[in-house]
């Protein structure tokens, strides 16, 4: 499965973090995913994702990829309620001036209650002209969390983790642990490294048995996730999830 966001060390550590209960137990999360591609005109060699036969869009890839890695770290969602959008109703392509309908949403809000009853509300947008990247906000019982990045993938920067304790806590930047590196340390975009630790993952679990690595079953639980958010839209009501 090529889930690697969730294998990236910045990701590593948000999912070790929690689970230490760094900033206690979760109340609230909020997530948004914005990128200046997806938006009404597409480049050449994004020309294979204007077919929506080929599920390849704001939803499904961005969407899936960080979806993945954020429920991973703070829990899976019991229900929910979308609106998923096509906001660019045509798109052209920019080698050729062609235009085409759009058959692919370019913009989903999601919002709705995790399994341990903590609340949250996701973003995703394309076509985002400025302050485009990832944001996410985590409210703990004992503290807060930001993670942040001026690009949601092709990077050369990890995700920052910033982390407040306490009442009126002082705002400071966590490093990544040496455990969160599954692979030498580099100098390559970080997106091709979060690969690259998926590929990791992939030849120490064939040695040791355990199971870091996405599997199939987290890809069919994805895209029942993804079935439940369009069918969330579609229906205008909350839509339960496990």
């Amino acid at each position: 499965m090529g889930l690697q966001r969730t294998l990236g060390a910045s990701s590593l550590h948000l999912t070790e973090l929690i689970r230490e209960q760094y900033i206690g137990e979760i109340r609230s999360v909020r997530m948004h995913v914005s990128m200046e591609s997806f938006g009404p005109t597409r480049s050449a060699s994004l020309e294979w994702t204007l077919s929506a036969s080929n599920f390849s869009h704001v939803l499904s890839i961005y969407g899936g990829h960080f979806m993945d890695m954020l429920f991973h770290a703070v829990g899976k969602p019991r229900m929910l309620s979308a609106i998923v959008a096509t906001q660019f109703p045509a798109l052209t392509l920019a080698s050729t001036g062609k235009v085409y309908p759009n058959e692919t949403p370019d913009a989903v809000m999601i919002m709705g209650q995790l399994v341990d009853s903590a609340l949250f509300q996701i973003h995703l947008e394309g076509g985002k002209q400025n302050l485009a990247g990832l944001q996410i906000e985590i409210t703990g019982t004992q503290g807060d969390l930001k993670i942040f990045n001026e690009r949601a993938f092709v990077t050369k920067r990890h995700d920052v983790i910033e982390a407040a304790q306490g009442d009126k806590g002082a705002w400071a930047s966590l490093l990544l642990p040496p455990s969160t590196g599954l692979i030498p340390p580099s100098n390559l975009d970080v997106s091709v490294q979060d690969l690259a630790q998926l590929y990791a993952a992939f030849e120490s679990d064939r040695h040791t048995g355990e199971k870091t690595a996405r599997t199939f079953a987290d890809a069919v639980e994805l895209h029942r996730l993804i079935d439940a958010i369009n069918e969330s839209s579609v229906s205008g009501r909350s839509v339960s999830v496990v």
